[in-house]
């Protein structure tokens, strides 16, 4: 629900009852996608305001004092079955000054008049007398007058629910996606999930890119949209609940962030040597420092050497001080030399280190790039690996550059190349001896984005059904 100019409300693509203030001044319906302007009560007169809307500007305040800013939304959900149609409505019930919460002490007479031309001309006058408990089957029987009009049809209610990014930032991050991504990855194998690769277009200097997953034993599907332009990205993500029959929409930025820097966590705690002491990160931007806080809290390396373009001296002196544990700027060779894990999250399209660099043992987690042209790792360490591990073959083995490029020059072999739901078949360890150079190469999955987005609504949905459904609009 968006307040839209002044006293303008838009209930998103909901249809729902709007019940006005503790002194209840009217209720009615607003077909999905449609705004109304509220009109005040004039004292003295015998009929409500135009409805459809269910607060007023947040801040604005109406002549009779009811509709404040901090007023709390109770919601309740109403459904009217007729025959083989079945109509869902959201009921938004707002408390005022003295609200309806303590209505349940002293019950009020409220006028419940409307004169609502919003929504297939029905048009309804009752006054009654209401307590909190006789509210909600008033407003039942007033649902099924409507439903029962001359005029009403049948109307589904797609109930999308939005987020922002602080809600999102809120819900989730690396901890809990990490938990969820090797449950995802099994049911990826034995066919209880499924991913749609990404597709790209481009125009001019824009791309337009698309991934998605479906996951049946959860109910749930996924699609993030994202442009791209010099290096700058918008993510969107739409999740559907095949359950609930709702859609949820939410900005992706922070759920590609926590999914990118679960899926390193879990690859590197299987592919890493044992006793390791020592982490190279090249990238220190938002991306890198998740990627720093994740592995360092739970791999608990004794240094970590970072490598960046910019002066990030004062950032590692920073981190060194919160870990208690040495983190310093350095130069490409000397952070990859005796390096345990070298993590790679940069733009960079050319490779970073020199392969030759590398100890016997080491393990490389490239993230950087997606674009089969681009690689962060050279030929000498495709070269020098052992094993070189994917998300999702299907995807990888045609956008990775490091793979695709690989493949070309022939610094790779296809033998070489297992996917996650290969080795989560497969008994034997990631990692096979300890002297063995292992390359993960991720590029980022619809599933990996489908598992954060999950936990989002779980999490926010799931906190609104604990609290009564009654939530406070600021």
């Amino acid at each position: 629900m968006r307040t839209r100019g002044r006293r303008q409300v838009h209930i998103g693509h909901q249809l729902g009852f709007a019940v006005f203030a503790g002194e209840i001044n009217g209720f009615g319906f607003l077909r999905p996608g449609r705004r109304c302007r509220q009109q005040q009560r004039k004292p003295g007169k015998n009929h409500g305001q135009r409805s459809g809307s269910a607060a007023q500007e947040s801040g604005s305040r109406s002549r009779d004092g009811n509709c404040i800013h901090g007023s709390t939304f109770t919601r309740a959900q109403i459904t009217h079955r007729s025959g083989s149609n079945e109509t869902t409505g959201l009921v938004l019930i707002m408390s005022g000054k003295a609200g309806l919460r303590q209505a349940s002490q002293a019950p009020s007479a409220a006028r419940l008049c409307t004169r609502a031309r919003v929504a297939h001309n029905f048009r309804l006058s009752a006054s009654h007398k209401f307590d909190k408990a006789s509210l909600l089957p008033e407003l039942r029987m007033a649902f099924d007058r409507f439903t029962s009009t001359k005029n009403s049809r049948p109307l589904k209610d797609p109930m999308i629910h939005t987020y922002t990014d602080d809600d999102v930032s809120d819900a989730i991050g690396w901890r809990d996606v990490l938990r969820d991504l090797p449950h995802a990855f099994e049911s990826l194998r034995t066919g209880d999930a499924a991913i749609q690769a990404r597709q790209r277009i481009d125009c001019g200097n824009w791309k337009l890119s698309g991934m998605g997953a479906i996951w049946e034993s959860r109910a749930v599907a996924a699609y993030k949209t994202y442009t791209s332009l010099n290096g700058r990205f918008d993510f969107l993500l739409n999740l559907f609940d095949l359950n609930e029959q709702t859609h949820h929409v939410m900005p992706a930025s922070e759920i590609t962030r926590a999914r990118t820097a679960a899926m390193t966590v879990w690859v590197a705690q299987r592919i890493t040597a044992p006793r390791a002491q020592k982490m190279a990160l090249f990238g220190l931007g938002l991306q890198g420092r998740t990627h720093l806080e994740a592995l360092q809290e739970t791999m608990g390396f004794s240094e970590i050497a970072v490598v960046d373009t910019a002066d990030v001296s004062h950032a590692c002196a920073a981190l060194s001080a919160r870990y208690k544990t040495q983190v310093h700027q350095v130069a490409p060779q000397e952070a990859v030399t005796g390096a345990d894990l070298i993590v790679t999250v940069t733009r960079s399209k050319q490779p970073l280190f020199d392969g030759a660099w590398l100890k016997r043992g080491a393990s490389i987690c490239a993230v950087g790039t997606s674009l089969p042209s681009g690689t962060e790792i050279d030929q000498v360490s495709r070269a020098r690996s052992d094993r070189v591990i994917v998300e999702w073959k299907p995807q990888s083995l045609v956008e990775a550059g490091e793979i695709v490029i690989g493949m070309a020059d022939k610094s790779l072999d296809a033998t070489q190349i297992r996917d996650l739901p290969e080795l989560l078949a497969d008994d034997e360890p990631w990692r096979r001896t300890p002297e063995e150079i292992i390359l993960f190469k991720a590029v980022g999955v619809g599933l990996s984005d489908l598992v954060a987005a999950r936990l989002v609504v779980e999490r926010l949905r799931g906190r609104s059904l604990v609290q009564a459904s009654t939530s406070s609009q600021h």
